[in-house]
């Protein structure tokens, strides 16, 4: 009785946690799965950048992008010099505005200024994740709370189903009552990604340690957020120098020597050039940098990070960022990711569909007889589960066909990616409350995979009409047809009705078709905690 009323209070919590907090954690891990593929998604939603075919950076190209950025560093905005990788082979130069990385474009041999559309591209999706598009000074609190929670989700769902693990375990039952499926995905999604899903809470907390932690901090170059407060704090205009172009890339030369490989130049003080690691050479994000003076460009200084308790938690944000991964390991990282959203979205329906069938036993299957709440409830997990997905197609469909140049009466074109953003999942959410108030949640949810999945597949052929078909755009568009045909299923699946309960006799609580012994163990103890 004991051990029935300890499972059951675990049961409780993790099914008020996963609902209650799993609306936010679901919003963070799938737009942190569709930043795995960040840089990928800046190049797609500037297709003007497809006709760079080559990552190397030449002297010429180099030097027009740093005095780019000595011109608009003089005006004072903190720019940076991002140079091209595997992934993107754009060379940037680019400032942050509080959430995104923006600015101008050139060509790496060339030096040619590109006229691309301005946009939010991938980043948007990796603020979003971050820090739930709030501004990175509250966000460390408020993700890192859910991302607290995320832990205590874990576990209390790993000890609620511990005594039924083996007997559901790769076992997915699709004829069986819907109940009963989506309970399947979501254990079998659950066990299996569960180191990996530790492992990201973990290490996203890890992000946000200085929130919580008085770290000891070390003004070493590198770091373009200070942590998220005051990114202009320390910020000293550059007044030019008398670098010539040969100069300018025998630095980048000996820097890349030194480092591996750089990921840009930083402006920090008066006369002098910070070349710094990319994030992509090495697992940890150390940040290793080498500082060279306008004057004298053969002397340099090598900053390393050596000390190991600064080592270690940069390692784990490597981890997380999932650093080096080449493009098949990086698929491998993003169906994870994606497998952990899906088993987090079957999470939530499975709690309103469980709801839902208990509630009509008791009203005779009469829609009309639902409680607010549980309406309420139903439409919000369709608006959030399948309406942010949609807003997230949306937005690439936004950005490829607004036009690269607004008139001048409209809002900056990034201002106005955004708003199209939450504007359209906002009248997603709508839809799906006021349809779900008036006809359920799945009737509710069908429409909206279906329109996710047409939104999805349609990705690609837009791409293959343009064009525009390098590796970056078909990792985008490979990804969307996954997204399409996973929301195809759901869509499917789902009925257009209410869910039906059988009649019962007094004092019995049948299973439901294709309900198992463990389904009734779990009905019973929850029971119990419940009081009915």
């Amino acid at each position: 009785m004991v051990k029935t009323y300890f499972l059951g209070t675990f049961q409780w919590l993790h099914s008020w946690v996963g609902f209650y907090c799993g609306l936010i954690l679901y919003c963070m891990a799938l737009t942190g799965t569709l930043a795995i593929y960040s840089q990928e998604l800046n190049d797609w939603m500037q297709p003007e950048v497809a006709q760079i075919r080559s990552p190397e950076v030449s002297s010429m190209g180099l030097y027009a992008a740093y005095q780019q950025a000595v011109a608009l560093n003089q005006k004072g905005q903190k720019n940076i010099v991002l140079f091209p990788t595997q992934r993107s082979w754009p060379l940037r130069v680019e400032h942050f505005n509080g959430h995104v990385f923006t600015g101008l474009v050139f060509h790496p041999q060339t030096g040619h200024l590109l006229q691309v559309r301005e946009t939010v591209g991938g980043e948007f999706f990796f603020d979003f994740h971050y820090t739930l598009h709030m501004g990175r000074f509250w966000a460390k609190w408020i993700c890192g709370f859910f991302g607290l929670w995320f832990i205590v989700l874990i576990v209390t769902g790993f000890i609620a189903h511990w005594p039924f693990l083996w007997s559901d375990l790769f076992v997915v039952r699709p004829f069986a009552s819907k109940l009963r499926y989506w309970l399947d995905i979501h254990i079998i999604g659950g066990i299996i990604f569960v180191p990996f899903l530790a492992g990201m809470a973990y290490s996203g907390m890890v992000f946000h340690r200085h929130a919580y932690f008085h770290f000891p901090q070390h003004n070493r170059p590198g770091h373009i957020f200070d942590h998220g407060m005051n990114h202009e704090k320390k910020f000293i205009p550059l007044h030019g120098g008398t670098l010539s172009p040969e100069d300018l890339f025998q630095m980048y030369q000996t820097a890349q020597t030194l480092l591996g490989r750089v990921g840009f130049i930083q402006f920090r003080s008066q006369g002098k050039l910070t070349f710094v690691q990319a994030i992509a050479h090495r697992m940890a994000i150390t940040r290793d940098s080498v500082v060279f003076s306008t004057t004298s460009p053969t002397q340099y200084t090598h900053n390393r990070l050596q000390d190991f308790s600064q080592f270690l938690p940069r390692a784990i944000e490597g981890a997380h960022m999932g650093n080096q991964l080449p493009y098949p390991f990086r698929a491998v990282y993003f169906l994870s990711a994606f497998a952990s959203s899906v088993m987090m979205g079957t999470g939530l329906f499975y709690y309103v569909y469980k709801r839902e069938k208990k509630n009509n036993a008791l009203l005779k299957n009469d829609l009309r007889k639902q409680s607010l709440l549980m309406r309420w409830q139903g439409g919000v997990v369709v608006s959030v589960v399948l309406g942010l997905p949609v807003a997230c197609a949306g937005l690439l469909w936004i950005a490829r066909f607004l036009p690269p140049t607004l008139p001048l009466w409209l809002p900056e074109r990034m201002t106005v990616e955004t708003l199209g953003f939450f504007l359209l999942w906002g009248g997603v959410g709508i839809y799906g409350l006021v349809v779900t108030f008036l006809k359920g949640w799945q009737k509710t949810g069908r429409s909206l995979a279906f329109l996710l999945s047409g939104l999805s597949f349609g990705l690609l052929p837009v791409d293959l009409a343009t064009g525009y078909v390098p590796l970056a755009f078909w990792a985008v568009d490979g990804t969307a047809c996954l997204i399409g045909s996973v929301s195809l299923l759901i869509g499917l699946s789902l009925q257009t009705g209410v869910p039906q309960s059988k009649p019962t006799s007094k004092g019995s609580r049948p299973p439901v078709s294709g309900q198992t012994v463990s389904d009734q163990a779990m009905s019973h103890s929850s029971s119990l905690v419940s009081g009915e």
